[in-house]
């Protein structure tokens, strides 16, 4: 399997993004040094491995796993090259779900209360457990 890695933008606008990065070299769209994102992400891993580091704890990642980050952690993604890789990243700015608030609270409160750097990871058990994979 020696596909062409292609990254591919379904929603693309003002506070919220959807990619979907398929193939070989996926390791090239990813930022492999420490840093914060402006937006809240979720990844979605669908094929292949690598590791997430969040806050200094590392997260080796498989297929079918989640991992949650919010802007104020501080991460990297090492995606091995020698693997077939795909996932979803969805990135959603903080703003954008306030507006679909009905009590005040944010639809995006259980990625900020937690602590940075711990319960980042849903394995790939977990998201089937609950029924979430028909969701991603």
């Amino acid at each position: 399997m020696n596909e062409q890695y292609q990254k591919t933008r379904y929603i693309y606008g003002k506070g919220c993004s959807l990619s979907h990065t398929v193939g070989m070299g996926a390791e090239k769209s990813t930022l492999s040094y420490l840093h914060h994102a402006k937006d809240c992400i979720i990844f979605y891993f669908i094929k292949g491995s690598g590791n997430v580091k969040i806050e200094g704890k590392k997260y080796t990642i498989a297929e079918g796993d989640v991992i949650l980050i919010n802007p104020s952690e501080l991460f990297m993604c090492e995606i091995y090259s020698n693997t077939h890789h795909e996932r979803l990243v969805l990135r959603v700015n903080h703003s954008i779900m306030e507006n679909f608030s009905q009590d005040g609270s944010s639809m995006l409160l259980p990625l900020y209360k937690r602590e940075n750097g711990s319960k980042n990871h849903i394995p790939h058990d977990l998201v089937e457990s609950i029924g979430a994979k028909k969701y991603m």
